[in-house]
């Protein structure tokens, strides 16, 4: 039997949110693949890190109190020396730059760093990425189109490779729907749901607006999830007057049972990588009306496996959503063709595999 290869998997925080979550769910499935992970964040110790505790794997945390915390740089360092890992690999920006700075301290190892969004927000972001690329041994993205935006702000395309963000389908598919009476819901009007960590680029407005268009057709919506934005989002609830028809539920650790009961995933997000709430909707056969933008585009065939509208076309999402719910062979057609495409290209057991693979290749 091979020798374990230990992989020390950095991320900025452990806080829930979809690329956490997913740290968290591949770490896991990594352990069937002669892989011991070690998983850490560069900021204080967050919630999920009990769950990483529960699981059996090893953590860390560094610390940070902001981007600029050289104390955890120093700490991350001492954290890399005492483990000793093979491979360093990090995930999202910041711990990317922490990586490719302090990793190989101690001595020679290989570094993969990844990115899972297309950066529209904070152009500095993909000046400081590029500027620092080479000191990745290979860079990753989750999706064509991330790969194509790394390219473009001048990333070597030899050492830069697709692999894509892994779900457990078969667990998603057998999810029991959430009980909708027991939540204060009816379980006889529509139901449609957003999930994610609320930010400015999550284009929020667009769902209440939504929402207040839909009002007649007596739909429901409901709101998984919290962040910066959720102040605007309680605003613009109380200015439409839809305090009876939209839900903010916060965080909450059943969000496939909610997919899995909703009539409708409304996604309308100014920039994406490859975002896990829409790849769970459409493995668990909740139909997607998602935003016209490149990232979606890479997953979402329109009309086919999902709806695709401009990002703040209130109008023609008000439509699409409509759509969904009068049209209900149309819908179970296209969510059965969007699971199926799922199971093709996102199995976790598989791209744990790649992952194991990748960390193999470098090392020998």
């Amino acid at each position: 039997m091979p020798k374990p290869i230990r992989v020390m998997m950095l991320i900025t925080d452990l806080q829930r949110g979809g690329t956490p979550l997913r740290t968290v769910k591949l770490a896991a499935a990594l352990r069937d693949h002669e892989v011991l992970p070690i998983v850490g964040s560069l900021a204080p110790r967050g919630p999920l890190h009990d769950d990483l505790d529960g699981l059996g794997i090893t953590s860390f945390h560094c610390d940070a109190t902001g981007p600029r915390s050289v104390l955890a740089f120093n700490r991350l360092a001492n954290v890399i020396d005492s483990f000793d890992p093979d491979v360093l690999h990090a995930s999202l920006f910041h711990a990317n730059i922490a990586a490719r700075l302090v990793g190989r301290l101690d001595r020679a190892r290989p570094i993969i760093t990844s990115t899972v969004t297309i950066e529209i927000e904070r152009k500095w972001h993909n000046w400081v990425e590029g500027l620092t690329a080479h000191r990745s041994d290979m860079h990753a993205a989750n999706s064509s189109a991330v790969r194509t935006h790394l390219l473009n702000i001048g990333f070597d395309p030899q050492r830069t490779i697709v692999i894509r963000n892994g779900l457990d389908i078969d667990r998603i598919v057998n999810t029991p729907p959430v009980d909708l009476d027991a939540e204060g819901l009816s379980a006889d009007r529509p139901l449609i749901m957003w999930a994610g960590r609320m930010d400015k680029v999550k284009n929020l407005r667009v769902v209440i607006q939504t929402a207040e268009r839909l009002r007649h057709l007596g739909a429901q919506f409901v709101l998984i999830g919290d962040g910066p934005e959720r102040p605007n989002v309680e605003a613009w609830i109380a200015t439409h007057g839809l305090q009876h028809i939209v839900r903010l539920v916060g965080w909450r650790d059943d969000v496939w049972a909610w997919l899995r009961a909703a009539t409708c995933l409304l996604f309308p997000s100014r920039t994406e990588g490859a975002p896990n709430v829409v790849l769970e909707a459409m493995a668990g056969g909740c139909p997607v009306v998602a935003s016209r933008i490149t990232a979606h585009e890479a997953i979402i065939a329109d009309d086919a496996t999902g709806h695709l509208v401009a990002p703040d076309d209130v109008a023609e999402f008000a439509s699409q959503v409509k759509r969904v719910i009068t049209d209900r062979v149309a819908s179970r057609r296209i969510a059965a063709a969007a699971c199926e495409k799922l199971r093709c290209e996102h199995d976790l057991p598989a791209i744990s595999a790649q992952w194991a693979e990748l960390y193999r290749s470098l090392v020998g």
